[in-house]
């Protein structure tokens, strides 16, 4: 993770450290940890040996759509 983003420990994180890389940044406001869906989709592509389409879906369902409550993470939606 890039040294530039100070994570706030009064909300726990319950995204998998494999996720550290894909990490972009944190919320002023809120604290919370900002992920690039983008990322998480190629890190579960090389971790899982997954299609994009494959990735793609095990992301949207296991993380996207889930609510995590006050620990949910925020997810960029990234364009390319």
């Amino acid at each position: 993770m890039d040294d530039a983003f100070e994570i706030d420990d009064s909300f726990q994180r319950v995204v998998s450290c494999d996720f550290d890389s894909c990490i972009i940044g944190t919320c002023k406001s809120s604290g919370k940890v900002i992920y690039s869906s983008k990322k998480c989709i190629k890190q579960i592509q090389k971790i899982n040996h997954f299609s994009q389409w494959d990735a793609t879906d095990f992301f949207t369902s296991s993380f996207l759509n889930c609510n995590f409550g006050i620990n949910t993470p925020i997810w960029c939606i990234d364009h390319e």
